[in-house]
């Protein structure tokens, strides 16, 4: 019988648990980098439009991401890093709001789509990725076009407006959305092909048949 060094077996243990240890660290810093490089198109889509002449966009979402750097205490043990990273993403802006419009506002965080909050130049790539089809520059230039995306958008469920929201303007993938909203990776991608269902034919109705991407 082969007789095993404990002293070896342990050093390859602990060699190994904190090569693991690295490795953690070093996939937790990517999504945080990469949850950071899509952090403006979270910030500029639940921002209320009421604090546009106070605040901007840029200078919110520099403060946050600084924050988002530092080491998160609060991070539950095996909690998915983009997970903790949205959850103190929106408690900040949950602040911003009531000190800028008071405790005691009515602000309340919902999926709605406000075109003047988002950047002019990008309407058309968002148009195009949230519906699944090509928009031409003079689509892209009509006030009906955006004002009919907005209204279909806006008219949808709020489950299905939350996944689109995620999905399409924080730019999350499905995982990440499984991750945050504890449903199964299966169950989110059928949630979110029907939310694309529903607001497709919610186009269609001003905008003849629209294709979903796949």
């Amino acid at each position: 019988m082969v007789q095993l060094d404990v002293s070896l077996v342990s050093v390859v243990m602990n060699d190994s648990q904190r090569y693991r240890k690295l490795l953690s660290a070093e996939f937790d810093a990517k999504a945080k980098q990469r949850y950071i490089e899509r952090l403006p198109g979270t910030v500029r889509f639940w921002m209320d439009p009421r604090l546009a002449d106070r605040l901007a966009v840029d200078e919110v979402t520099h403060e946050i991401a600084e924050a988002l750097m530092r080491d998160d205490d609060s991070r539950r043990p095996n909690e998915p890093v983009v997970t903790s990273l949205r959850c103190r993403t929106m408690d900040a802006l949950d602040r911003i709001h009531q000190e800028y419009l008071g405790r005691n506002d009515v602000y309340q965080r919902q999926p709605v789509l406000r075109l003047s909050g988002l950047p002019p130049a990008n309407l058309r790539d968002l148009a195009t990725s949230l519906i699944g089809s090509d928009v031409s520059q003079s689509e892209g230039d009509s006030a009906t076009m955006w004002l009919g995306l907005q209204r279909a958008f806006n008219s949808l469920s709020l489950h299905h407006r939350e996944i689109l929201a995620m999905r399409h303007f924080e730019r999350l993938t499905l995982q990440e959305i499984a991750d945050t909203t504890q449903l199964s990776a299966r169950e989110v991608s059928s949630r979110y092909r029907r939310s694309l269902v529903r607001l497709r034919d919610k186009l269609a109705v001003a905008f003849g048949q629209i294709r979903i991407c796949e």
